[in-house]
């Protein structure tokens, strides 16, 4: 286990402690070490902390649960996914990929995001491979030539 983790274990295990008290429990760690630990983990949300008796006293943050997402952006993201995948099968990759972006600003578990980022790579992998058939032309994002 890594210095950073051990003081992020013990300040999980013990809310309210200070630096030194970490200091002490930890045998062989700075207390510039602890510090600098605890300001890290303080700016990137992982603690919180309180000025008590002119020292600073650190806790746990609990972590939310992740809202549920309402009937109309279940439905809306349902549309998306539905219409990603049809631009797909036409072989419309810019298109389908810009389409899984959308649904990736609407999704909010990150198994959702992760799979809509993986569709959206493939896509754009897909579009670098595609030959254009002779008699088109695709000019920044617009289609000019027969339907």
């Amino acid at each position: 286990m890594s210095i950073a983790s051990e003081i992020l274990h013990y300040v999980n295990n013990n809310p309210g402690c200070n630096y030194r008290q970490i200091a002490e429990a930890i045998p062989g760690v700075n207390i510039s070490t602890v510090n600098r630990c605890l300001s890290r983990f303080f700016a990137e949300g992982k603690l919180a902390r309180e000025l008590i008796e002119s020292s600073l006293a650190y806790y746990p943050i609990q972590e939310k649960e992740p809202e549920a997402l309402s009937e109309e952006a279940l439905r809306r993201l349902t549309e998306l996914e539905n219409r990603a995948q049809q631009l797909e099968a036409q072989k419309f990759y810019f298109r389908a990929a810009s389409v899984w972006l959308k649904a990736f600003d609407i999704a909010i578990s990150n198994t959702d995001r992760n799979r809509y980022i993986s569709r959206r790579a493939a896509c754009l992998h897909n579009a670098g491979n595609y030959r254009v058939p002779e008699g088109r032309c695709f000019l920044a994002g617009r289609y000019v030539g027969e339907e």
